[in-house]
């Protein structure tokens, strides 16, 4: 870890909670039945696979949706959509600061522009953060990007953008499959189980500094 000078934060699940199990109630709330099979952290239908890579927008992405419920409004999809996102911590705000300070940090994330829009305006009324992107070098949202992880473009992407050696970058996620993504793009990654109550916070010491004392949670490349 003392060669690690450039650190790449997942948002949702890493820094900003997210629940896959209250969007998928919402969604059968609204009477998709298959919504577990629909959308999961584990996989999806390919229409999330388009809006992530910015491949329709946020309206087309709403009018197929209604196709499968064509009774409710457009305003209750687009609720239980952003149903998934949770509240961003304000101490993690105040952690990106302290890290920034001692590394060069970037967000990689898979997301989409409805949620984008949703999160930004939540952390503008509650945590009174007018500028996001201020707290990174770069901030790169697969819907802009054109592609998602775990493919391996997008981990290229951020380190040929950027002039990052892959060795000396750290990339801290919580989804298996992008965790193995990053490691076959070349990039030592700390895979954060948050499933068994994993948070960021365990990683970083009260100056911001990297602070890793089970080394197993970090997956080099070719390990």
């Amino acid at each position: 870890m003392n060669t690690i000078r450039n650190i790449i934060f997942d948002l949702g699940g890493v820094l900003l909670p997210v629940d896959y199990q209250v969007v998928i109630r919402a969604f059968e709330e609204l009477g998709v039945s298959d919504a577990a099979q629909m959308y999961s952290q584990q996989a999806q239908q390919p229409l999330f696979d388009q809006l992530e890579r910015g491949e329709i927008s946020g309206g087309e992405f709403l009018f197929e949706l209604k196709k499968k419920m064509p009774s409710v409004s457009e305003t209750d999809i687009l609720k239980a959509w952003n149903a998934i996102l949770g509240q961003f911590p304000s101490n993690r705000l105040e952690l990106l600061l302290k890290v920034k300070q001692q590394y060069r940090i970037y967000l990689l994330s898979n997301t989409n522009e409805i949620h984008i829009r949703q999160f930004l305006a939540d952390l503008k009324y509650n945590n009174g953060v007018e500028d996001f992107t201020s707290f990174f070098e770069e901030v790169y949202y697969s819907n802009e990007t054109g592609f998602r992880k775990p493919e391996k473009e997008i981990f290229d992407l951020v380190l040929l953008d950027n002039n990052l050696n892959a060795s000396e970058t750290l990339f801290i996620e919580d989804t298996e499959h992008n965790v193995r993504g990053a490691v076959q793009a070349g990039i030592p990654t700390l895979w954060l189980n948050i499933h068994e109550g994993d948070t960021i916070e365990n990683y970083f010491d009260e100056n911001g500094m990297l602070n890793i004392t089970n080394q197993g949670a970090v997956i080099f490349p070719n390990q």
